[in-house]
């Protein structure tokens, strides 16, 4: 029951992904004076990684032809668009800065992209019945199958080193999760089944449940290696 417990702490914890997308550097960095560094990116989303290298140049009046990026800005009462882009000189800091966040943005889209990949090819394999995946399916192939068919690999959303996809059905008497989990150099792949809060929600019990997961392995080259099956509850 531990193991399970902790499990779906792992699961809800990387629901909190998606509330921080709505996040923005706004105030949080001076661009001017700060140098930034991996270790105070690493809880940005990667999405914010965009808005925050185009600050950097909205700061300094940066015109966008990007209409969506331009109207976003245009929001905000210090932004002072000029007229000519030629008029914008970056400082030696902010261009760092503008260098530092491209290099993080190439990083994290080429570890995106290796994962939906892998995970894409890996889903053509089973549902075709490839021989390959016959280890990984183990007793377990059409519960494999149910997930699968199930996770959207291409809207997975990426926080940093973290990512999660999830798909929640509630019927009322129990809540089916099926989800793919990115948390540093671990993926899972897997389901949770757990009693719903909707039935029980007036009892003091413990709510009860199981699981059962994929345990992957990705390393800094982007290399993705398949370790175990794994089941609580």
């Amino acid at each position: 029951m531990q193991t399970q417990n902790n499990m779906r702490k792992l699961i809800l914890t990387g629901s909190l992904i998606l509330l921080s997308l709505t996040a923005f550097s706004q105030g949080r960095f001076d661009f001017t004076s700060e140098r930034l560094n991996i270790s105070k990116l690493s809880k940005i989303c990667d999405d914010e990684l965009k808005w925050m290298r185009n600050e950097i140049y909205a700061r300094n009046g940066y015109k966008f032809s990007n209409k969506e990026i331009q109207a976003h800005f245009e929001n905000y009462s210090w932004y002072e668009p000029v007229s000519d882009n030629n008029q914008v000189k970056l400082g030696k800091t902010e261009q760092d800065n503008v260098t530092i966040l491209k290099a993080e943005e190439e990083r994290r889209e080429k570890r995106a992209k290796a994962i939906k990949s892998y995970f894409g090819e890996l889903k053509k394999g089973v549902l075709a019945n490839n021989s390959a995946y016959a280890l990984l399916e183990g007793s377990q192939r059409a519960l494999l199958i149910d997930i699968l068919n199930r996770i959207q690999i291409d809207d997975i959303t990426f926080c940093g080193q973290k990512g999660l996809y999830q798909v929640s059905i509630d019927n009322g008497q129990s809540v089916s999760n099926y989800y793919l989990k990115v948390v540093n150099q671990d993926i899972m792949l897997g389901y949770l089944n757990e009693d719903s809060p909707f039935l029980y929600e007036d009892d003091e019990r413990e709510i009860g449940g199981f699981g059962y997961w994929w345990e992957f392995d990705i390393d800094d080259n982007n290399t993705i290696t398949y370790l175990q099956q794994n089941g609580a509850g």
